[in-house]
């Protein structure tokens, strides 16, 4: 299926943001789309396999964008680079954490600029209620 097929099927079924992975030229992409909205594609200059994290005891899981903590870190190098952090907090949708429920905060998106080698490092984590 294409991008623009998920999009029309993301309206019926009230869907506002996308993320999607592609292979393009022997390269990797993640692009993070926001219906009616935006778009950003960073090139995946490394990953980790799913079979690599059960492999050292972590869980798969998969949550909405809706109520996760976005943790934006060195965002202030450039006026690209601010351009850049202000498109992501665009893309994820704002969080009030005095009225948030902690038993709904189950994803934290963090994403890392590292000025000397121009990369930005995204992690996502799951939030586990002890």
């Amino acid at each position: 299926m294409s991008i623009k097929s998920y999009l029309k099927a993301a309206k019926y079924f009230n869907v506002n943001h996308l993320v999607a992975l592609q292979n393009s030229n022997n390269r990797e992409y993640i692009r993070f789309i926001k219906l009616g909205g935006g778009e950003m594609t960073f090139r995946i200059m490394n990953f980790s396999r799913m079979k690599d994290i059960l492999n050292n005891g972590g869980q798969p899981f998969s949550y909405s964008f809706k109520e996760s903590l976005l943790v934006l870190n060195g965002f202030h190098d450039s006026q690209q680079v601010k351009m850049v952090g202000k498109g992501l907090q665009e893309i994820f949708p704002s969080l009030n954490l005095a009225k948030a429920k902690t038993e709904h905060l189950k994803r934290v998106m963090s994403f890392s600029y590292r000025p000397k080698k121009k990369y930005f490092f995204f992690r996502q984590y799951k939030i586990m209620q002890s």
